[in-house]
């Protein structure tokens, strides 16, 4: 209630007029011609870039994509240095509106600076990346197609949406009018239930009106042809089940379950809400998807010894020292202090 009646009128208000939190942009210097474009947004922790990023960088210049990284906080000198020989553009701006405030300043820019767009992708790093497929990755997201998305939501019975880490949108899409449209008049409010009722789901509304073919990589569909031809003799235990939907799977006395007769039962359950989260494990390890949500432990989706006995043999050592660190780093909702603890609450933070 207080974020309805409250939170969000009184940043409307103190919004009304936004133009743009961008304070600066920088020439880089890897261009091409190809028309792909990608708005990377970044929110380096202590002005570092973490290796999983470069990785996905890297793989995104393997694919001729332009990359135009917006940063929402200060990097160090080296990792400035790094994005300037390794990237088209590096945006700054001051951290509104969370991603959404980012790419609609991001949409904005390169709409006014007449980018020949091809193909445009909007990603952010709340993900964490493996390296192993990240090149397949970019390429089936940069595929020519209308809407790319890499998972959708259909599971809140509020309307399915696609999910806004990783969506990409043809050039007639990205010059439409109703995509424009939506970013001119989206007011970036720094709270993440606004951003996914009024960004996110608005988002897919507006691309869905103009695209004639779409497409999602990750689907939960997919997920259950996996399942359904695994061996009848294989054997689970309910670790990869996210800790509040634990109860809805029946399980054995030693927490397992045969994965030949229950696993419509688990597709149920990824379904039922964000499959990148409900999924973390089973999209990487059945689908090769090389996204993880880096929020899986901070939103008590599942315990920090799980995911790291569930994701040992998914990723290198370096890469598997490097997402550990990151989950240690920003622990779970129950370390935040009060004012903290209440956004999150209220689904501000």
């Amino acid at each position: 209630m207080y974020h309805n009646r409250f939170f969000i009128p009184r940043e409307i208000r103190k919004l009304k007029g936004y133009q743009s939190g961008i304070k600066q942009v920088i020439e880089g210097q890897a261009i091409t011609d190809s028309g792909l474009y990608c708005a990377f947004l970044l929110f380096p922790a202590a002005g570092q870039l973490p290796e999983n990023v470069k990785n996905a960088i890297r793989a995104m210049r393997a694919n001729n994509i332009n990359i135009v990284i917006c940063l929402n906080a200060e990097v160090s000198e080296g990792a400035d240095l790094w994005l300037r020989d390794n990237v088209q553009r590096i945006i700054f701006r001051d951290n509104i509106g969370y991603d959404f405030g980012a790419y609609k300043d991001c949409v904005k820019y390169l709409h006014d600076d007449g980018a020949p767009i091809k193909q445009f992708m909007l990603l952010n790093d709340s993900v964490f990346f493996i390296d192993n497929g990240l090149e397949q990755f970019f390429a089936r997201m940069m595929s020519d197609c209308d809407a790319v998305s890499a998972f959708e939501n259909w599971g809140d019975n509020a309307g399915n949406h696609f999910q806004s880490f990783a969506v990409s949108v043809s050039g007639k899409v990205f010059h439409s009018e109703p995509f424009q449209s939506f970013w001119q008049q989206y007011v970036p409010v720094s709270s993440r239930i606004w951003a996914i009722e009024q960004g996110e789901k608005k988002l897919s509304e507006a691309v869905l009106k103009i695209a004639t073919t779409s497409k999602v990589l990750y689907t939960c569909a997919d997920l259950c042809r996996e399942l359904a031809a695994l061996p009848d003799d294989l054997v689970l235990t309910d670790v990869v089940v996210p800790l509040r939907y634990r109860g809805m799977l029946p399980v054995d006395d030693r927490r397992s379950f045969n994965i030949a007769t229950r696993y419509p039962n688990l597709v149920d359950i990824v379904n039922n809400s964000s499959p990148i989260h409900c999924g973390a494990w089973l999209f990487p390890n059945f689908l090769r998807a090389p996204l993880v949500k880096k929020d899986i432990v901070y939103r008590q989706r599942f315990q920090f010894w799980e995911v790291q006995f569930l994701f040992k043999d998914l990723m290198s050592e370096e890469e598997f020292t490097e997402f550990s660190t990151q989950l240690r780093a920003k622990g779970n909702y129950e370390k935040l202090d009060a004012k903290t603890l209440t956004k999150y609450e209220l689904g501000i933070a």
